[in-house]
């Protein structure tokens, strides 16, 4: 097996570049879109801020350089592939296509030279472009990148192997790094880019953390608390959208009657009992069991 050159390794922190770069002293990052030299970058968007006109503007600097590029978005509902794929015009090839014939169509595009931008979803990451000068990998921890069919392979990694191989740069996006993400970037291999944490911090929705418990003896816990509620309402009436996330009844080991079926349950949680062992006896002596 041929031996892969080495990671080039981070030599400081990356300063003030383009305004609308500002918040993420992301000046290596640009110079690197223009000017590739195998660097591997990992970007965290702000909150709430959509990706897609800066993803669209490194891949402006990439082309304008001379060099192909490569974007790879496991939901079919991210806006990187368009952004990007508008960029390059008549040059660009979307191997986003369901039929054979047509990803066919577009490897071919991409291995003439006919196209210079190509965007897709897990297989595109294979795609023969020539002089790649840029690879962008959209939320880089999605499970969807992982082939588990032969040969198997992990769409982050090849696209990481490839810029090193052909001295492009990568970048990673993602809220949070994935295990493999968060140990080249402790070993340097790949430049942090984000936001300092107040800036962040400020962009990021609000986040109460409440007790459901009620200290009164004998209150059933709620679904929802008096705060809880209350955002609902005023959510409601204002004409906005509420989401609400419960978790679901399962299943689980419990005592109960063997003659009427009456779970156990804790006199001041109401939560089920169960025994810690086989041999667990009921605390009234009764005839319980799982």
């Amino acid at each position: 097996m041929p031996c892969l050159p080495a990671w080039p390794r981070s030599n400081g922190k990356p300063g003030s570049g383009d305004p609308r770069w500002q918040a993420y002293r992301a000046s290596t990052l640009l110079q690197a879109a223009g000017r590739p030299r195998g660097e591997a970058f990992w970007w965290r968007p702000l909150p709430g801020q959509d990706p897609a006109p800066l993803v669209a503007d490194v891949f402006a600097r990439c082309l304008a350089g001379g060099h192909s590029a490569l974007v790879l978005a496991p939901d079919p509902g991210s806006r990187l592939p368009e952004a990007t794929l508008a960029v390059a015009g008549q040059r660009a090839t979307d191997l986003r296509a369901v039929a054979p014939a047509e990803r066919c169509r577009g490897f071919l595009r991409c291995q003439t030279g006919h196209a210079r931008l190509a965007a897709g979803g897990r297989s595109a990451v294979f795609a023969p472009l020539r002089a790649l000068g840029l690879v962008v990998v959209d939320d880089e921890a999605n499970p969807a990148y992982k082939e588990r069919r032969r040969p198997r392979h992990h769409a982050r990694e090849v696209a990481l192997a490839r810029a090193r191989l052909s001295g492009a740069t990568c970048v990673l996006i993602g809220d949070l790094p994935s295990a493999r993400a968060w140990r080249l970037l402790e070993e340097g291999h790949l430049q942090r880019v984000a936001a300092d944490r107040a800036v962040e911090r400020r962009q990021a929705p609000r986040v109460d953390v409440v007790d459901l418990s009620d200290p009164r003896p004998g209150t059933r816990r709620a679904r929802f608390t008096d705060a809880a509620a209350r955002a609902l309402s005023v959510a409601v009436r204002h004409g906005r959208a509420a989401v609400v996330l419960a978790a679901r009844g399962g299943q689980g080991a419990a005592l109960g009657c063997r003659g009427c079926g009456r779970r156990l349950a804790c006199p001041a949680c109401g939560g089920s009992l169960r025994g810690a062992s086989p041999d667990h006896a009921p605390p009234s002596g009764g005839a319980y069991g799982a």
